[in-house]
């Protein structure tokens, strides 16, 4: 009974602290500009700032610093395990800070994996991998030397899966929350005391942060927030349980975070048969698909809730190795998924590939090859004229209707205002040549670093809808290399000026 009270008090402190110190990093992460501005992928109408998930990070580490220095019969086994607390401190902490600098600055894909992959293989070696996987009558199948290369995938996938769930107020947070709770469970119910209070600790903050994040949420996780609850649950979830036992096995940990996994996967089938980066966005996620059937976001929220809810519930069953109520729960999330699968659109998709296959994946092919050949470009532009010549030229290639920027002046220059019209969606069209019909839809980017505002409209001009979103979410990375390029003058022109008065002072 004593053991339950230190998991409560981990859980209920976590939470307390997490509750307090959100309002904080909002005023930290409105201080430091690290604002998450509204544009066509983002489901948010007005900017959100981000680096919640430090509010998080802090209220979960708090009680285990304290429980160190505390005395009692779970402390001092805690204690005893200090190495395995300092790696999911470590690989968390790691996390935080990248997520952090993308939150600030911006990183993409790849300069993330650069980090990630070297920190999963160092958690590897450190002992975080794989045994077997155990099916429910049928026994465990030893992995070998397959369980370290399965860990690494497992850690950098899970790491990114709530990242890529990150794209609606509140869910991936419920979701850290419902699988923390979940591990905590058959931690407890292994007699795992470390993972045990570190996961009911992650499960109080989730729940405090909640409070400021559920729809309509006043501030972000963030890549702060998810890196890291990402990197700590894929450590928790292999080492949670005991060695030896049916919840050591791969499939518990599938289960437990099993609908971040699956939207995971579906993202990555969508991309890679489209021909897109796997590092794209796209507005084909489940909770995209649920939004566009009538749900507001914060009813679509609660029905992910219950997804999750559901695979934790069967990981449970599976762990209680109860054959009967582990069929019942893999019965239900077979019916579940097929279910989801047939009602989002999921399957039609699928069986009309064959037709609009090859067409459809040229053109999303063509518009991120040239998007990326106009990032490079902008970023060789001698000065702002080219710039936004650039920008006129991209805009109109990607069939906008209207383009207008604005420079507001200050480090980046003086005060610019450009407007353009595209009459025929031709990339020499010219501001004088005549309006386009009404009836246009419209869209912002703000940049407050710069100064840097472009608003576009266009009108829906029969081509598939992603393939739509798709160039407006392209255009939109064309228009951050602009702010990047932008700065990059600015210094140039700052750096020049203070060599100019040297010289004449000498």
């Amino acid at each position: 009974m004593f053991n339950y009270r230190t998991y409560l008090v981990c859980f209920l402190l976590g939470g307390l602290i997490a509750f307090v110190l959100t309002p904080v990093v909002i005023r930290l992460a409105l201080r430091l500009g690290a604002v998450d501005q509204p544009h066509d992928r983002k489901m948010h109408p007005r900017a959100v700032p981000r680096l919640g998930g430090l509010a998080i990070y802090i209220g979960m580490w708090i009680p285990l610093v304290l429980l160190c220095y505390y005395d009692n019969a779970v402390a001092r086994r805690v204690q005893v395990k200090f190495d395995s607390m300092f790696l999911i401190f470590a690989g968390g902490f790691v996390m935080l800070l990248l997520g952090a600098l993308d939150d600030l600055r911006g990183l993409n894909a790849r300069k993330k994996f650069l980090v990630q992959f070297p920190l999963a293989l160092l958690l590897v070696h450190c002992g975080i991998s794989f045994t077997g996987i155990t099916l429910p009558g049928y026994g465990t199948i030893a992995l070998g030397p397959w369980g370290p290369v399965l860990a690494v995938l497992w850690l950098v996938g899970v790491t990114n899966s709530l990242n890529l769930i990150d794209g609606i107020d509140g869910l991936a947070a419920g979701a850290a929350f419902f699988v923390s709770a979940t591990n905590a469970l058959i931690a407890v119910c292994y007699g795992n005391v470390l993972m045990a209070v570190v996961m009911c600790s992650m499960a109080g903050a989730c729940l405090g942060f909640l409070r400021y994040n559920f729809p309509p949420a006043s501030v972000f996780l963030g890549d702060t927030g998810s890196l890291f609850l990402g990197m700590t649950l894929a450590i928790s979830s292999v080492t949670c349980s005991a060695k030896g036992t049916v919840a050591a096995s791969l499939l518990i940990p599938v289960l437990v975070l099993g609908y971040p996994i699956i939207d995971t996967l579906l993202a990555m089938g969508r991309r890679a048969i489209l021909g897109k980066s796997m590092f794209s966005g796209d507005a084909g996620h489940i909770h995209h698909r649920l939004l566009a059937k009538g749900l507001s976001h914060r009813c679509v929220t609660l029905v992910l809730y219950g997804v999750c809810g559901i695979f934790c519930a069967a990981a449970l069953a599976m762990v209680m190795e109860n054959q009967f109520y582990t069929a019942i729960g893999l019965a239900v999330i077979l019916c579940l998924v097929c279910g989801g699968f047939c009602c989002l659109g999921y399957l039609k998709q699928l069986l009309s590939l064959p037709a609009r296959h090859h067409q459809e994946r040229n053109q999303f092919q063509l518009i991120y090859h040239y998007a990326e050949m106009m990032k490079a470009k902008i970023g060789l532009a001698p000065d702002l004229e080219g710039v936004f010549e650039l920008l006129r030229q991209s805009a109109a290639e990607l069939e906008m209707a209207e383009l207008d920027v604005t420079l507001s002046g200050g480090a980046a220059g003086p005060p610019i205002h450009k407007a353009w019209q595209f009459n025929g969606h031709s990339p020499n069209a010219h501001p004088a040549e005549a309006a386009t019909p009404g009836g246009l839809k419209e869209e912002v980017y703000q940049f407050e670093d710069t100064g840097l505002r472009a608003q576009i409209r266009y009108a829906q001009n029969g081509k598939p809808e992603e393939l739509q979103i798709e160039e407006r979410g392209l255009l939109y990375e064309v228009f951050q290399s602009a702010n990047e390029r932008l700065m990059e003058l600015a210094h140039d022109a700052a750096v020049g000026l203070g060599g100019l008065a040297w010289e004449k002072k000498g």
